[in-house]
């Protein structure tokens, strides 16, 4: 994926994970196996008041990658237009560090 331009703190975790699941919807539809999810940003931003934040985030220990499960009956893209729901996804192993509040600016 690239993009543009984008909030780190901010954007970044949702441009991943939303990224993330349409690599294994599409691999599950094609019936292939998911690569790797590439992520290129031109324009990044980290603002003054974000700068703070930022640091203590770097210092945390990753976790054990979570698991993505999806209904194994999502076969094509009409599924996913017609009755697909939240329901169909699971989230397993998912671990988090408490919440940093980034600030938002404008």
């Amino acid at each position: 994926m690239y993009q543009r331009s984008n909030d780190v703190p901010l954007g970044t975790p949702m441009n991943i994970a939303s990224s993330s699941l349409l690599l294994l919807l599409l691999a599950q539809i094609t019936h292939k196996k998911p690569g790797k999810f590439t992520h290129m940003m031109g324009d990044v931003h980290i603002y003054d008041d974000q700068f703070e934040l930022i640091k203590e985030q770097l210092k945390r220990e990753s976790y054990a990658e979570p698991h993505m499960i999806i209904n194994h009956e999502i076969h094509d893209l009409t599924d996913l237009e017609t009755w697909v729901s939240h329901e169909d996804f699971r989230l397993e192993n998912y671990k988090h560090h408490d919440e940093i509040k980034f600030p938002f600016a404008a």
